[in-house]
Order: structure tokens, then C-alpha cells, then sequence
């Protein structure tokens, strides 16, 4: 990536260029924390929008600095962007980013989006089968893009388990210990062992 003037340099390495990572509608820059880079950055994607026509929205772009930039000086850099200064984790293509460990916060909404599910579901008349059905076809299969990517843990394993055994078991979102005829670890067995074979999320996201 270069202008006019000179090329942005890599964060680490004098000789490499910046990293950008691009899709369709998302790119991700990272960059120096220095007025300077960041100008260049600003003149390089004004010069990108004037021979394009494609203008960048930098109401909805963030700022993230990272390795302890000052506070003044990230909102300093921000103001030149005109986008407002963030943290991790954010939000990337549908998923949770950060610098470090995701906290188990930043994936609760994997058990949320199942239960939600289940709540638009008229589900009162289905017999066992089709609840099956619907947990291992629908309710497994949602969390697929984000167990592609990212290791789930255990406890947040444990919360996407509760709508799961609550539908199978009682048609709704939420259900008791006491209505669960079996242990959900037995139901989760392989069919080929005489089980039910309900899909087993963390074998799934291994």
C-alpha cells in the first residue's frame, strides 16, 4: 500500500509493508502508533475514495490501540480518522477478536442465539424423533462458523447444552434436572453404541 510520498511500515519490521487483512466489506489495518503513519494512512484511503468513487465510513471504523498507546495520544490518532477509539475484543466478520484470551463474556452469545431459536419454534405437538431432529439438524449445526474458528470452552459448552437438553426434553427453552430422563452425556453417544446420538458439541469444535 503506497502513495505518493512513502510506503506504511509494518508495526515490527522496518522492511516489511503494513498488514492488511481485506474482505469484501471489512479491512483490517495495523499499523504504527504515530501521527505520522496515521496521516499517511488518512491520505492514502482519501486518495483510494477520490479514484474509486467508494467512500469510506469512518463513523462505523474503530480505533483500537494496542501495547499500552497512551490515552491522549490513541485519541489523538483517532481524531485525524475521524473514527472513535475502541477495545478488545471487537466484533470481526461475525466473530469476537482480541489480542489476548477471549474472556468466556465474549461468547455468550453462542447459547443465547440457540435459545432464541427455540423460542420462534411451535414445538408442543413433536414427538421425540422430530426433536431430535431439530437439536442435531438446527440447533448443533448453529454454532458451526464460530467452532470452526475458535475453541469454545468448556463452561460456555456447558450453557449451549441447556437449550439443547431443554428442547429435546420439554419442547422449550429451559427445563429442570428433574425432566431429563437420562444423562445428557449418555444421550450425546454415538447411535452405533444404541444411543441417540445427539451431537456432541465439544467433540464437534475439536
Amino acid at each position: 500500500m503506497e502513495s505518493s510520498e512513502e510506503s506504511l511500515l509494518h508495526p515490527l519490521v522496518d522492511d516489511l509493508p503494513c498488514p492488511v487483512i481485506q474482505y469484501a466489506d471489512d479491512t483490517l489495518l495495523i499499523l504504527r502508533a504515530k501521527r505520522s503513519q496515521v496521516c499517511r494512512l488518512k491520505k492514502i484511503l482519501d486518495l483510494f475514495s477520490q479514484a474509486t468513487g467508494l467512500h469510506i465510513n469512518f463513523h462505523k471504523s474503530t480505533f483500537v490501540p494496542v501495547g499500552g498507546v497512551p490515552d491522549d495520544l490513541a485519541t489523538d490518532l483517532a481524531s485525524i480518522l475521524g473514527c472513535p477509539v475502541s477495545s478488545f475484543p471487537q466484533t470481526y466478520l461475525g466473530l469476537p477478536l482480541s489480542d489476548h484470551k477471549l474472556p468466556a463474556s465474549a461468547l455468550e452469545f453462542l447459547s443465547v442465539k440457540i435459545s432464541k431459536r427455540i423460542t420462534g419454534w411451535c414445538t408442543s405437538l413433536l414427538p421425540i424423533g422430530g426433536r431430535l431432529t431439530l437439536t442435531n439438524a438446527v440447533l448443533s449445526a448453529l454454532p458451526s462458523f464460530e467452532m470452526s474458528v475458535l475453541p469454545i470452552p468448556r463452561g460456555t459448552l456447558a450453557k449451549m447444552d441447556k437449550p439443547r437438553r431443554a428442547m429435546f426434553w420439554k419442547e422449550k427453552e429451559k427445563c429442570s434436572g428433574g425432566d431429563c430422563q437420562v444423562a445428557w452425556d449418555y444421550v450425546c453417544r454415538l447411535r452405533s453404541e444404541g444411543v441417540l446420538g445427539v451431537t456432541d458439541l465439544g467433540l464437534q469444535n475439536t
